[in-house]
């Protein structure tokens, strides 16, 4: 707990130089591969229902440790979504599970410069 706080606390004083410099500190999200009817098992952290794939999405971008999503399409209005804690690296890793949507979460943290508009 005290590596992540000392880590934060270094990110906030890089991002303050950053400003003063001309740039800023911006978080980049991005959906990575899906798959549909595909499941990952055995990694979930937590679940809940959520109202779509994206709110499942969103759900997993704010806990530290997502690293990829299972939505199930229901014709409800809530979903099951599963925040799962690995990313597997082979899409043979995933079960074959009808209704559902396997999602890796693409996390970045990174600097925009003022100075290259790139």
């Amino acid at each position: 707990m005290f590596k992540r706080k000392k880590f934060i606390f270094a990110f906030l004083i890089l991002c303050s130089f950053l400003f003063l410099h001309g740039e800023s500190c911006i978080r980049n999200y991005r959906y990575g591969e899906q798959f549909n009817d595909y499941f990952l098992d055995g990694f979930q952290i937590y679940t809940v229902l959520t109202k779509g794939l994206e709110a499942c999405f969103q759900k997993c971008l704010r806990h530290a440790i997502c690293e990829s999503i299972n939505f199930e399409n229901s014709k409800e209005p809530m979903g099951t979504c599963h925040l799962n804690s690995h990313r597997p690296s082979e899409p043979h890793q995933l079960i074959y599970r009808p209704g559902y949507v396997f999602v890796k979460a693409e996390k970045q943290v990174s600097y925009k410069s003022a100075f290259f508009n790139s």
